[in-house]
Protein backbone atom coordinates (compact mmCIF):
# COMPACT_ATOMS: atom_id res chain seq x y z
CA UNK A 1 0.00 0.00 0.00
CA UNK A 2 1.41 3.36 -1.04
CA UNK A 3 1.65 6.05 1.61
CA UNK A 4 1.84 9.77 0.82
CA UNK A 5 2.85 12.47 3.29
CA UNK A 6 1.97 16.16 2.99
CA UNK A 7 4.86 18.17 4.41
CA UNK A 8 4.81 22.00 4.43
CA UNK A 9 8.62 22.02 4.45
CA UNK A 10 8.78 19.88 1.32
CA UNK A 11 6.10 22.03 -0.32
CA UNK A 12 8.33 25.07 0.20
CA UNK A 13 11.27 23.12 -1.20
CA UNK A 14 9.23 22.31 -4.32
CA UNK A 15 8.16 25.94 -4.61
CA UNK A 16 11.74 27.18 -4.48
CA UNK A 17 13.05 24.54 -6.85
CA UNK A 18 10.21 25.13 -9.29
CA UNK A 19 10.83 28.88 -9.37
CA UNK A 20 14.54 28.29 -9.94
CA UNK A 21 13.68 26.37 -13.12
CA UNK A 22 10.85 28.58 -14.39
CA UNK A 23 12.17 32.09 -13.68
CA UNK A 24 14.62 32.33 -16.55
CA UNK A 25 14.91 34.15 -19.86
CA UNK A 26 13.36 31.79 -22.37
CA UNK A 27 11.08 31.64 -25.40
CA UNK A 28 7.93 30.79 -23.45
CA UNK A 29 8.45 33.52 -20.85
CA UNK A 30 9.20 36.09 -23.57
CA UNK A 31 5.96 35.19 -25.35
CA UNK A 32 3.89 35.44 -22.16
CA UNK A 33 5.51 38.81 -21.38
CA UNK A 34 4.75 40.18 -24.83
CA UNK A 35 1.12 39.06 -24.78
CA UNK A 36 0.73 40.43 -21.26
CA UNK A 37 1.95 43.83 -22.43
CA UNK A 38 -0.54 43.70 -25.30
CA UNK A 39 -3.29 42.53 -22.88
CA UNK A 40 -4.20 39.98 -25.52
CA UNK A 41 -5.57 36.51 -24.62
CA UNK A 42 -3.61 36.59 -21.36
CA UNK A 43 -5.98 34.27 -19.49
CA UNK A 44 -5.81 31.37 -21.98
CA UNK A 45 -2.03 31.75 -22.30
CA UNK A 46 -1.46 31.62 -18.54
CA UNK A 47 -3.88 28.70 -18.22
CA UNK A 48 -2.08 26.71 -20.95
CA UNK A 49 1.36 27.35 -19.46
CA UNK A 50 0.27 26.39 -15.96
CA UNK A 51 -1.71 23.34 -17.09
CA UNK A 52 1.19 22.14 -19.25
CA UNK A 53 3.63 22.38 -16.36
CA UNK A 54 1.22 20.62 -14.01
CA UNK A 55 0.79 17.75 -16.50
CA UNK A 56 4.53 17.38 -17.12
CA UNK A 57 5.49 17.70 -13.45
CA UNK A 58 2.85 15.11 -12.52
CA UNK A 59 4.21 12.75 -15.16
CA UNK A 60 7.75 13.32 -13.90
CA UNK A 61 6.88 12.67 -10.28
CA UNK A 62 4.87 9.60 -11.33
CA UNK A 63 7.98 8.18 -12.99
CA UNK A 64 7.41 8.91 -16.68
CA UNK A 65 10.89 10.42 -16.91
CA UNK A 66 12.27 6.86 -17.03
CA UNK A 67 10.43 6.31 -20.31
CA UNK A 68 11.97 9.45 -21.82
CA UNK A 69 15.44 8.36 -20.73
CA UNK A 70 15.01 4.95 -22.36
CA UNK A 71 13.61 6.35 -25.63
CA UNK A 72 16.80 8.09 -26.69
CA UNK A 73 15.34 9.38 -29.98
CA UNK A 74 12.70 11.66 -28.39
CA UNK A 75 14.96 14.50 -27.23
CA UNK A 76 16.92 14.86 -30.52
CA UNK A 77 13.72 14.97 -32.57
CA UNK A 78 12.20 17.59 -30.27
CA UNK A 79 15.45 19.57 -30.44
CA UNK A 80 15.39 19.79 -34.24
CA UNK A 81 11.72 20.80 -34.47
CA UNK A 82 12.06 23.16 -31.52
CA UNK A 83 15.08 24.90 -33.04
CA UNK A 84 13.27 25.34 -36.35
CA UNK A 85 10.29 26.89 -34.60
CA UNK A 86 12.51 29.25 -32.58
CA UNK A 87 14.21 30.46 -35.77
CA UNK A 88 10.81 31.06 -37.38
CA UNK A 89 9.48 32.91 -34.33
CA UNK A 90 12.70 34.94 -34.03
CA UNK A 91 12.42 36.01 -37.67
CA UNK A 92 8.87 37.20 -36.97
CA UNK A 93 10.08 39.23 -33.99
CA UNK A 94 12.77 40.86 -36.15
CA UNK A 95 10.17 41.77 -38.77
CA UNK A 96 8.02 43.38 -36.07
CA UNK A 97 11.08 45.31 -34.86
CA UNK A 98 11.44 46.82 -38.34
CA UNK A 99 7.82 48.02 -38.24
CA UNK A 100 7.11 48.83 -34.58
CA UNK A 101 3.68 49.74 -33.26
CA UNK A 102 2.73 51.29 -29.92
CA UNK A 103 0.09 49.98 -27.56
CA UNK A 104 -3.46 51.22 -28.18
CA UNK A 105 -4.56 54.28 -26.22
CA UNK A 106 -6.39 53.03 -23.12
CA UNK A 107 -9.61 54.91 -23.83
CA UNK A 108 -9.83 56.31 -27.37
CA UNK A 109 -13.37 57.51 -26.73
CA UNK A 110 -11.90 60.32 -24.64
CA UNK A 111 -10.13 61.69 -27.71
CA UNK A 112 -12.61 61.35 -30.56
CA UNK A 113 -16.38 61.19 -31.15
CA UNK A 114 -17.64 57.65 -31.74
CA UNK A 115 -21.37 57.74 -31.02
CA UNK A 116 -23.78 58.41 -33.90
CA UNK A 117 -24.98 61.70 -32.36
CA UNK A 118 -21.45 62.92 -31.74
CA UNK A 119 -20.36 62.06 -35.26
CA UNK A 120 -23.38 63.79 -36.73
CA UNK A 121 -22.56 66.90 -34.71
CA UNK A 122 -19.15 67.02 -36.36
CA UNK A 123 -20.69 66.77 -39.82
CA UNK A 124 -19.56 63.14 -40.35
CA UNK A 125 -21.99 60.37 -41.32
CA UNK A 126 -23.06 58.07 -38.50
CA UNK A 127 -21.49 55.01 -40.17
CA UNK A 128 -17.90 56.18 -39.93
CA UNK A 129 -15.05 54.71 -37.93
CA UNK A 130 -12.36 56.84 -36.33
CA UNK A 131 -8.90 55.39 -35.69
CA UNK A 132 -6.07 57.02 -33.76
CA UNK A 133 -2.56 57.16 -35.10
CA UNK A 134 0.26 57.51 -32.59
CA UNK A 135 3.76 58.85 -33.07
CA UNK A 136 7.01 57.61 -31.59
CA UNK A 137 6.30 59.49 -28.38
CA UNK A 138 3.05 57.62 -27.86
CA UNK A 139 0.76 60.62 -28.37
CA UNK A 140 -2.05 60.88 -30.89
CA UNK A 141 -1.08 62.85 -33.97
CA UNK A 142 -3.83 62.08 -36.47
CA UNK A 143 -7.23 60.52 -36.85
CA UNK A 144 -8.18 58.41 -39.84
CA UNK A 145 -11.89 58.56 -40.71
CA UNK A 146 -13.34 55.74 -42.80
CA UNK A 147 -16.76 54.30 -43.63
CA UNK A 148 -17.64 51.38 -41.41
CA UNK A 149 -17.30 47.98 -43.12
CA UNK A 150 -17.57 44.36 -42.11
CA UNK A 151 -13.83 43.92 -42.54
CA UNK A 152 -11.09 45.48 -40.45
CA UNK A 153 -10.28 48.95 -41.80
CA UNK A 154 -6.79 49.79 -42.89
CA UNK A 155 -5.40 53.20 -42.18
CA UNK A 156 -2.77 55.22 -43.88
CA UNK A 157 0.01 56.59 -41.73
CA UNK A 158 1.32 60.09 -41.84
CA UNK A 159 5.09 60.64 -41.81
CA UNK A 160 6.45 59.95 -38.33
CA UNK A 161 3.35 58.07 -37.20
CA UNK A 162 2.71 54.40 -36.59
CA UNK A 163 -0.55 52.50 -36.64
CA UNK A 164 -1.55 50.47 -33.63
CA UNK A 165 -0.64 46.74 -33.57
CA UNK A 166 -2.96 44.21 -35.16
CA UNK A 167 -4.44 41.72 -32.70
CA UNK A 168 -3.72 38.01 -33.08
CA UNK A 169 -6.58 35.52 -33.05
CA UNK A 170 -6.97 33.22 -30.07
CA UNK A 171 -6.26 30.19 -32.27
CA UNK A 172 -2.92 31.57 -33.46
CA UNK A 173 -1.88 32.57 -29.95
CA UNK A 174 -2.78 29.14 -28.54
CA UNK A 175 -0.81 27.36 -31.28
CA UNK A 176 2.19 29.60 -30.58
CA UNK A 177 2.23 28.96 -26.85
CA UNK A 178 1.71 25.20 -27.34
CA UNK A 179 4.62 25.07 -29.79
CA UNK A 180 6.88 27.12 -27.51
CA UNK A 181 6.02 24.78 -24.65
CA UNK A 182 6.06 21.29 -26.15
CA UNK A 183 8.72 21.74 -28.85
CA UNK A 184 11.23 22.81 -26.23
CA UNK A 185 13.30 19.75 -25.25
CA UNK A 186 14.46 21.44 -22.05
CA UNK A 187 10.92 21.44 -20.68
CA UNK A 188 11.02 17.62 -20.65
CA UNK A 189 14.48 17.53 -19.13
CA UNK A 190 13.41 20.00 -16.42
CA UNK A 191 10.02 18.54 -15.55
CA UNK A 192 10.03 14.83 -16.43
CA UNK A 193 13.62 14.00 -15.54
CA UNK A 194 15.07 16.66 -13.24
CA UNK A 195 11.90 17.52 -11.32
CA UNK A 196 10.90 13.87 -11.19
CA UNK A 197 14.26 12.69 -9.86
CA UNK A 198 14.44 15.40 -7.17
CA UNK A 199 10.85 14.72 -6.08
CA UNK A 200 11.56 11.00 -5.85
CA UNK A 201 14.35 11.71 -3.37
CA UNK A 202 11.69 12.87 -0.89
CA UNK A 203 10.11 9.42 -0.84
CA UNK A 204 6.58 9.43 0.57
CA UNK A 205 6.57 13.26 0.56
CA UNK A 206 7.30 13.56 -3.17
CA UNK A 207 3.80 14.78 -3.97
CA UNK A 208 4.30 17.58 -1.43
CA UNK A 209 7.28 18.57 -3.58
CA UNK A 210 5.03 18.42 -6.65
CA UNK A 211 2.44 20.67 -4.98
CA UNK A 212 5.15 23.24 -4.32
CA UNK A 213 6.19 23.07 -7.98
CA UNK A 214 2.55 23.55 -9.03
CA UNK A 215 2.35 26.68 -6.87
CA UNK A 216 5.57 27.96 -8.43
CA UNK A 217 4.30 27.72 -12.00
CA UNK A 218 0.91 29.20 -11.06
CA UNK A 219 2.54 32.13 -9.25
CA UNK A 220 5.11 32.86 -11.94
CA UNK A 221 2.92 32.78 -15.04
CA UNK A 222 0.10 34.70 -13.37
CA UNK A 223 2.53 37.40 -12.25
CA UNK A 224 4.25 37.52 -15.65
CA UNK A 225 1.06 37.62 -17.69
CA UNK A 226 -0.97 40.05 -15.60
CA UNK A 227 1.82 41.93 -13.84
CA UNK A 228 3.51 43.00 -17.06
CA UNK A 229 0.73 45.53 -17.69
CA UNK A 230 2.33 47.88 -15.16
CA UNK A 231 4.83 48.55 -17.97
CA UNK A 232 2.03 49.71 -20.30
CA UNK A 233 3.01 53.44 -20.17
CA UNK A 234 6.47 52.53 -21.44
CA UNK A 235 5.18 50.31 -24.23
CA UNK A 236 2.81 52.92 -25.63
CA UNK A 237 5.93 54.10 -27.46
CA UNK A 238 6.73 52.17 -30.66
CA UNK A 239 10.45 52.45 -29.89
CA UNK A 240 9.96 50.32 -26.76
CA UNK A 241 8.30 47.58 -28.82
CA UNK A 242 11.10 47.83 -31.37
CA UNK A 243 13.72 47.21 -28.68
CA UNK A 244 11.73 44.39 -27.05
CA UNK A 245 11.07 42.59 -30.34
CA UNK A 246 14.69 42.98 -31.42
CA UNK A 247 15.84 41.45 -28.13
CA UNK A 248 13.30 38.63 -28.45
CA UNK A 249 14.47 37.92 -31.99
CA UNK A 250 18.13 37.76 -30.97
CA UNK A 251 17.25 35.58 -27.97
CA UNK A 252 15.26 33.12 -30.13
CA UNK A 253 18.17 32.76 -32.57
CA UNK A 254 20.56 32.25 -29.66
CA UNK A 255 18.35 29.60 -28.05
CA UNK A 256 17.94 27.77 -31.37
CA UNK A 257 21.70 27.80 -31.91
CA UNK A 258 22.38 26.58 -28.39
CA UNK A 259 19.90 23.71 -28.76
CA UNK A 260 21.55 22.54 -31.98
CA UNK A 261 25.04 23.03 -30.53
CA UNK A 262 24.17 20.90 -27.50
CA UNK A 263 22.59 18.27 -29.76
CA UNK A 264 25.64 17.81 -31.96
CA UNK A 265 28.32 18.26 -29.30
CA UNK A 266 26.64 16.70 -26.27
Amino acid sequence: MLTYVISPTVVLAGLGFGLSLIVAIGAQNAFVLRQGLRREHVGPIVAICVASDVILITAGVAGFGVVVQRAAWIIPVLTVFGSAFLVWYGAGACRRALKPAGLPIDDPTLHMPTTPDALTATGLPSGTVATLLVNDGGSAVATAIQPATDTQPTTGATPGSTTQPVSSTLRIVVLHVLALTYLNPHVYLDTLILMGSVATSYGAARWSFAIGAFLATLTWFTALGYGSRVLTPIFQRPRSWQILDALIGVMMFFLAGRLLFDLFTG
